[in-house]
């Protein structure tokens, strides 16, 4: 957009025009020949449209390689102000850095990067806060799980930003690059299982799914409860891995609290998801659904769990055949053997 001053008569501008920089440490460099990212960087427009706001959107030809990027916007102007009539090229501020991914799994890399990058400085800052992390940390949890930040459907909470702080910070008030680069490996694959693992963003945003609860507070939660009880969690150890904690039977025994670790294999993608492994696991009766109020109050409550995971369960077609078809492929041998039972 072109913001002109009340003495400044605009007769023409020319095209508008896109210029991508890759950001080096706290330098930057042009693009060089061979390397073009957008399909088109010049744009017609009138000074009309540019004093209203001219909309552009800019495709990407290639992905930027875990690079950072910005772009601004310029154009020459053909003006008059205090009489004298001039020619000059104007430019917008750089807007954001940014990474162009071809691939959904390049995402967790590419945001750890980005984050750090505007967290610590493309200069290589070496420290922050612990308040101004984790207000960040807040911020970029609801952006990557696309929630509104003013109106999110589940915050992140108080008690979980101060285990957050304790487990991966050791409650040090200022929080070094290489160590929030560290929590990263672990933060940044949760959030990629959130962001892109069908259902399990509204599995936590309902509560059956915790981010980050250690044993301690797993084992009082479970103590007491029904043998077939279950909760999931986000385990500590296991980078972007899913534990499932639960009670085995009605005994005061430690081991009467099983934790199970769900595998890359129980899952399949879209074809069976988390809640089609949990439906399957007969053991497990019933999830606990565990919020925290506005007051920092944890409450839980139990569900049979075919009546709160039936919603995401997949609608399998029915494996009954029609009349005149085999149930399943067979042999010469089988379909001679039918042939002579009929």
């Amino acid at each position: 957009r072109l913001v002109v001053a009340c003495d400044v008569e605009v007769h023409g501008i020319s095209e508008v025009w896109c210029e991508c920089e890759e950001m080096v440490t706290n330098a930057s460099r042009p693009v060089t020949s061979g390397q073009t990212l957008l399909s088109k960087d010049k744009f017609p427009a009138t000074k009309e449209q540019l004093t209203d706001g001219l909309p552009v959107v800019l495709k990407f030809c290639n992905g930027t390689r875990k690079n950072v990027y910005r772009v601004r916007f310029g154009c020459t102007i053909d003006y008059t102000q205090n009489g004298v009539r001039s020619q000059t090229a104007v430019h917008s501020p750089h807007a954001r850095p940014f990474i162009v991914i071809t691939n959904e799994c390049q995402w967790e890399e590419a945001q750890g990067i980005l984050t750090a990058a505007d967290l610590f400085g493309g200069d290589g800052g070496d420290t922050l806060p612990w308040p101004y992390l984790a207000n960040s940390i807040h911020r970029i949890f609801h952006f990557a799980v696309r929630q509104d930040l003013h109106r999110p459907a589940r915050p992140l909470c108080r008690a979980t930003l101060g285990y957050m702080h304790q487990r991966f910070f050791r409650d040090q008030p200022v929080v070094e690059r290489a160590v929030f680069e560290n929590f990263w490996k672990w933060f940044g694959k949760c959030l990629h299982k959130l962001r892109y693992q069908r259902h399990v963003c509204t599995l936590w945003q309902s509560g059956f799914l915790q981010l980050l609860m250690g044993r301690t507070t797993v084992h009082a939660i479970l103590d007491g409860k029904a043998p077939g009880v279950f909760m999931m969690r986000f385990s500590e150890r296991h980078n972007g891995a899913i534990a499932i904690a639960y009670r085995l039977d009605g005994s005061d025994s430690q081991e009467s609290i099983r934790h199970y670790l769900v595998k890359p294999d129980d899952t399949a993608g879209s074809k069976k998801t988390l809640p089609d492994f949990l439906s399957e696991q007969s053991p497990l009766l019933y999830i606990l659904q565990i919020l925290t109020d506005p007051t920092g109050r944890i409450t839980n409550r139990s569900f049979r769990k075919d009546d709160a995971l039936d919603p995401y369960y997949s609608k399998r077609p029915s494996n009954t055949p029609s009349d005149g078809y085999d149930t399943r492929i067979l042999s010469v041998t089988e379909a001679m053997e039918n042939v002579m039972i009929e």
